[in-house]
């Protein structure tokens, strides 16, 4: 979300303007431009979701490789295995104040998160639960024109059946100050071999070119 990036008609700015100046439409374009990869569909959770899918399984197991503050919500991490309820969640995937490596810290939180909530889903033999998280999950989306709901819980049930060990980030650089803002400045050359993978469907080659990015067992 704070991608460095050109954004049609704003000039360079962080990615998460495109939604902000103009919408899905905007973000769509800004990533497509930024990508050569087309966007065939649209799909926005909100954090009042987010909440309700952690909090219909139960809650989420994380593990913390060290003790971290976060200011901006006054929560303490503690070091090793957490167990979180949905608000707790939220405030977990979302801190990067006193993380070493801000944004980019966050993002593997985030992935950690995601990984062990579908690990949760996967292992919930009760269909009530499942059938929960899911409506849960659909309720809480926001998708373009041509996905029903329908589609959208046959993807979340498929999505289910999938085993999620690692996760590809776009490569960056570092990152940098623009005026106030703290920001993420894309490895060019790194990223146009990704999206180029992406787009002619070879990330398989990639990932055995280059590695898979990160793993999800432990997070700061």
């Amino acid at each position: 979300r704070d991608g460095w990036v050109p954004v049609p008609g704003h000039g360079t700015t962080k990615i998460n303007a495109a939604f902000a100046h103009g919408g899905p439409a905007l973000l769509i374009r800004t990533v497509e431009q930024l990508t050569g990869v087309r966007v065939d569909h649209y799909a926005a959770l909100d954090f009042g979701g987010f909440v309700q899918m952690t909090d219909a399984l139960g809650g989420v197991d994380v593990t913390i490789t060290k003790k971290t503050h976060d200011p901006k919500h006054d929560r303490t991490w503690q070091a090793g295995r957490q167990h979180l309820d949905g608000v707790e969640a939220l405030d977990f995937v979302r801190q990067r104040w006193n993380l070493p490596d801000g944004d980019l810290d966050r993002i593997k939180r985030q992935q950690a998160f995601l990984h062990a909530l579908a690990e949760k889903a996967l292992d919930t033999r009760n269909p009530i639960k499942i059938d929960r998280f899911i409506r849960a999950a659909t309720r809480s989306v926001t998708v373009d024109d041509s996905v029903t709901s329908g589609t959208l819980r046959g993807l979340a049930r498929r999505l289910l059946r999938t085993p999620l060990r690692e996760y590809l980030t776009t490569p960056v650089a570092g990152t940098g100050q623009r005026g106030e803002q703290s920001v993420v400045l894309l490895d060019e050359a790194g990223a146009r071999a990704l999206f180029t993978a992406v787009r002619d469907d070879r990330v398989g080659e990639y990932v055995a070119r280059n590695g898979a990015g990160n793993t999800v067992d432990a997070v700061r």
